[in-house]
């Protein structure tokens, strides 16, 4: 009896081996077709100005050079031309909430490494500037402001 399993044993184990050395190839291309049809329908993301075209809501936290404390939760809308417009919905300096909304308008520009800049000036004459980078294929761009002694802060996500 036990020369019997040997005797299917050794064509089970050669038919398993042949097996697996056919259908790995196959396997490891459906994988890459999978993750590359992940990719946007198949196209290759590139960071531009385009990338961050659209609506975004977004929050900022930080300090603010002779302020202090600060948050701002607003909304703006990029295009392709570099420009863009918002408003600050809600404001807190230090404790103290200024009247809103404030808008602003600007420029921005996107390079090929996803790092972007720009600078607006709102409703009050307030001149801002600001770097980001492009996370999430552009639905989340993540701020820095660039002004000095300020440390402020804060995501933006696309609701468009």
């Amino acid at each position: 009896m036990r020369r019997n399993k040997k005797i299917w044993l050794i064509p089970s184990l050669v038919i398993a081996i042949a097996l697996a050395l056919v259908w790995t190839p196959t396997l490891r291309q459906g994988k890459a077709q999978i993750q590359n049809s992940q990719v946007a329908g198949g196209v290759s993301f590139h960071c531009n100005n385009g990338a961050v075209s659209g609506k975004y809501t977004y929050h900022l936290i930080g300090k603010l050079a002779g302020v202090g404390d600060s948050a701002v939760i607003g909304t703006f809308t990029q295009t392709y031309d570099g420009t863009f417009t918002g408003q600050h919905e809600a404001l807190s300096f230090n404790g103290q909430i200024p009247p809103g909304p404030i808008p602003y308008s600007g420029t921005f520009s996107v390079d090929s490494n996803c790092v972007g800049t720009g600078g607006f000036t709102d409703a009050t004459g307030l001149k801002v500037t600001f770097k980001y980078v492009v996370m999430e294929r552009g639905n989340e761009p993540r701020f820095l402001n660039t002004d000095a002694g300020n440390v402020l802060s804060g995501v933006a996500k696309r609701i468009d």
